[in-house]
């Protein structure tokens, strides 16, 4: 599980959160704003957090292998993303 108060380590660039099965993520990884690489392959995932559309320094985002039926508009906020 990822802990909710993630959001505190804010100078963290990577997190490899792949390979887990009904991940639950918090709403605090909007709070990550120096994340640069964010690892969500093969989690089961049914919905897209948009939280994630808060980290403007994301450079990959990997959901490959998930169960997402749409990607919100929002995503086009990560100016810096270069990898999907």
């Amino acid at each position: 599980a990822v802990p909710a108060d993630i959001g505190k380590m804010k100078s963290l660039k990577k997190l490899d959160l792949g390979l887990q099965y009904r991940l639950q993520i918090p709403k605090a990884i909007g709070d990550l704003k120096c994340l640069e690489e964010l690892d969500l392959r093969k989690n089961n995932l049914k919905s897209f957090p948009r939280d994630i559309c808060y980290l403007k320094m994301l450079k990959k985002l990997n959901l490959s292998i998930n169960k997402l039926d749409s990607i919100p508009k929002e995503i086009r906020n990560l100016k810096a993303l270069e990898h999907l």
